[in-house]
């Protein structure tokens, strides 16, 4: 009569506890990560090469002509040497401009920001933006 109660209860219990106790399955794959809306951390890298270079930074309407554009530029020296700038050249979808005036020189680590004016006879400027334009430089470096 006992067995027969344990064996009832077992009957009862199993079911309500999830069922008899299973060997787990081996695990093939490690499970995929929760999902939470967050964008994995990019891989690293590599850093940007030690060579001058230059960045707009800013574009303006004119100050003393609206159909003017004032485009505030940074230029910097990563290099462990003094770098000089002789020329630069602003490039957009619509133009480009090459300055070549007094050549400059910015120290090692060093950065400097100019402004340069440009007239609507120097190109298409509703299309100078930020976004999409470039600055090339020419800059020589002292050996260190």
């Amino acid at each position: 009569m006992r067995a027969l109660v344990m064996a009832l209860v077992s009957a009862m219990l199993l079911p309500a506890c999830g069922g008899a106790a299973t060997k787990p399955a081996p695990a093939t794959a490690a499970p995929a990560p929760a999902s939470t809306g967050e964008t994995p951390p990019a891989e690293a890298s590599e850093p940007e090469p030690a060579i001058p270079r230059a960045k707009i930074i800013q574009v303006l309407p004119g100050k003393d002509s609206p159909d003017d554009r004032r485009v505030k530029i940074r230029f910097d020296n990563p290099t462990q040497s003094s770098c000089t700038f002789t020329s630069y050249t602003l490039v957009w979808p619509s133009g480009r401009k090459t300055i070549e005036e007094k050549p400059f020189e910015i120290p090692p680590g060093g950065k400097r920001e100019r402004v340069l004016i440009m007239h609507p006879n120097d190109g298409d400027l509703p299309k100078l933006k930020v976004e999409g334009s470039d600055i090339e430089v020419n800059a020589g470096c002292a050996k260190p």
